[in-house]
């Protein structure tokens, strides 16, 4: 049995936060085949009712557009969803039984996904699950201040390796 979570990729920046933010933790989501599609003939789409959220990423959509052009259905929900500055993302688990929804619709009443608003950053070593933690910034300085000191440290090793090549 195929079953994952996985990131919504390429999320509508029109309507995606409002339908987003409606959306209830282990809601049912709609993948559709878009065999036709010009950048991804695997690419398989995410709705919630008539609104278009995104994609599977492309490195999960091919295993997905085999399995639902064989004739078997896929099924997914939310998981959580969020948002950080112009930035929306959000999580799905995308599984073949659809008895796995039945599971989570007897847990009890819906609760409303979770939104992180707080300052996050993903981990860039595994994009298909993006892993939350918290931004790392013990020494108070900004992004700018970061980038000019790194730049002098640079600045001085090249001064340093002159000198010393030159006597």
């Amino acid at each position: 049995m195929t079953a994952f979570n996985t990131s919504v990729a390429d999320i509508n920046k029109d309507d995606g936060p409002y339908v987003l933010d409606s959306i209830h933790v282990d809601e049912p989501l709609t993948l559709v085949r878009e065999p036709k599609n010009r950048f991804d003939p695997n690419a398989v789409s995410v709705y919630y009712g008539d609104h278009k959220l995104g994609y599977i990423p492309v490195v999960r959509a091919g295993v997905v557009a085999r399995i639902m052009d064989s004739g078997q259905p896929m099924y997914a929900k939310l998981i959580r969803s969020g948002f950080e500055d112009k930035y929306i993302w959000a999580e799905m688990r995308v599984y073949e039984n659809e008895s796995e929804n039945k599971v989570a619709a007897r847990r009890g009443p819906k609760k409303p996904a979770k939104t992180v608003t707080k300052d996050m950053s993903f981990s860039a070593l595994d994009v298909d699950k993006p892993t939350l933690k918290p931004a790392n910034n013990s020494s108070g300085l900004t992004d700018l201040q970061r980038t000019f000191l790194w730049f002098a440290v640079i600045i001085i090793l090249l001064l340093i390796i002159s000198t010393w090549v030159l006597s």
